[in-house]
């Protein structure tokens, strides 16, 4: 199989998975050489490669002198040994978050030859690149479990059963449908810049046939609205409060809104934490406060968003300007939201203190806004999970399309699909459905046969 080459670091994560997925090799040259800084590889980047050849068997990772030039030959997928199960564990880079890394393991473990279970260490909130580890529990999970019920031809899928305790995530539920299924578990918290969370994730099962090609097209309205807030390290008071907000913004909207509390046991003073670069490094806990949101639909379609604020132990300053920046630039649009965000960030420490209030109320805020901007998108599934969604109509078996339909498409998404059809040859035909008047944000539904992608490394007898 000849060799893909592509040049620059962008959309690196799109590009392993993909020559994982598919066993093909890809190289991949001028990695950052106009970095006078750092070029080549970034250690969240080695890190990942680090974890795929983990999980798999054979595969070959080259990396030149200058770390500008990776040639990377995908093993085959074996997940975790069947005698021992436990054994994987994975210490994630704290440059990126958990989601980062676990995003990829979800969708090439229903390809493994054994179910996958591991353990990754690193950071779960607080990042401003990824999303919360509770939307991926919440949120990517059920959205899997949907479609790999529909691409093993059933019709029908479970209703999530959320604890208070938030063990199975927020609206997650079981495919009834389907032989793969996920869990993720939240064992421990870990916030930037050291990291120190721990989640365990478990696949019951794996793909035996390629994926039949499935129709999602009903995005449905809202019906419950379900969320997740967690206060580490210091009062639950202020994880409350962005509760209180939310229901402040939700409950003109509809009644059935429920927001549960996550507060777990506080942890030592200055305990050891694992940074994901085999160092161990004591540090002081950080203090955070967080909240996942969750809109389902009446048609069994999730939609999520995140926000939280993450302050050292001994800090009582609010948010550095350039977190606000970034918070800033990933919310709905809103100028007055915006603004506010500008002027806090440019007051005095004691108007900055006596505020602090007002800040995680803020948190609460955010969130509710952005899944609002989510839900006004329409689509099947949030900006965040379309490439998913695209990967399994992609890989689906070419004997009638798949129709999907989604919001707005984004850069990540619009670059995935040119790699679709560099890695498996399949290309999309698009419709766009505007709603109504609204020329702003159209839906757009697209269309493919997909390449009968098996499970080459499943056990045959």
């Amino acid at each position: 199989m000849h060799l893909l080459h592509y040049s620059g670091s962008g959309f690196f994560r799109q590009r392993v998975l993909l020559a994982t997925l598919t066993a093909r090799p890809i190289q991949i040259s001028k990695i950052r050489e106009d970095s006078s800084d750092s070029p080549g590889l970034k250690p969240y980047e080695a890190s990942l490669l680090r974890l795929l050849c983990a999980i798999t068997f054979g595969s070959r990772v080259h990396i030149d002198a200058t770390g500008t030039v990776l040639t990377y030959t995908p093993g085959q997928l074996a997940g975790a040994d069947p005698e021992n199960p436990i054994s994987l564990k994975h210490a994630c880079h704290p440059g990126r978050g958990i989601s980062y890394y676990l995003e990829t393991l979800l969708l090439l473990a229903p390809f493994c030859k054994n179910p996958l279970s591991i353990t990754l260490t690193g950071v779960t909130d607080g990042t401003e690149l990824d999303c919360s580890v509770d939307v991926t529990r919440s949120v990517t999970v059920p959205t899997l479990h949907k479609i790999l019920a529909l691409a093993a031809g059933g019709s029908r899928q479970q209703e999530g059963q959320g604890g208070a305790d938030g063990e199975q995530g927020v609206g997650s539920g079981a495919s009834v449908a389907s032989s793969v299924s996920f869990q993720v578990k939240i064992l421990r918290r870990g916030f930037p810049p050291k990291g120190g969370g721990e989640v365990h994730v478990h696949c019951s099962g794996v793909l035996n046939k390629a994926p039949q090609p499935f129709t999602l097209l009903d995005v449905g309205r809202v019906k419950r609205i379900r969320g997740i807030a967690f206060a580490e390290n210091v009062s639950p008071i202020l994880a409350r409060r962005c509760i209180t907000k939310i229901r402040q913004i939700f409950n003109d909207f509809l009644p059935d809104v429920w927001v549960y509390m996550d507060t777990p046991t506080r942890r030592k003073q200055g305990q050891t934490q694992d940074t994901g670069t085999g160092e161990q490094q004591t540090d002081k806990p950080r203090r955070g406060v967080g909240v996942t949101l969750v809109a389902e639909t009446i048609k069994g379609n999730f939609k999520g968003a995140s926000a939280s604020v993450v302050k050292t132990g001994d800090s009582d300053d609010s948010l550095s300007h350039k977190q606000k920046a970034a918070d800033a630039s990933r919310a709905t649009g809103n100028s007055k939201l915006r603004l506010l965000l500008e002027e806090e960030a440019k007051m005095a420490p004691e108007e900055r203190k006596a505020s602090a209030g007002d800040e995680f109320e803020m948190i609460g805020e955010l969130a509710a806004r952005r899944l609002l901007l989510e839900i006004q998108q329409g689509g099947v599934v949030d900006t965040s999970h379309q490439y998913m969604a695209l990967l399994f109509a992609a890989a689906a078996d070419e004997y009638q399309p798949s129709k999907l339909r989604l919001s707005q498409l984004t850069p990540y998404t619009i670059q995935f699909i040119r790699h679709l059809r560099d890695f498996l040859g399949v290309t999309f035909h698009f419709e766009h459905e505007v709603r109504g008047d609204d020329n702003d944000s159209p839906e757009v539904d697209l269309k493919c046969v997909g390449a009968g992608l098996r499970n080459t490394a499943r056990k045959t007898f």
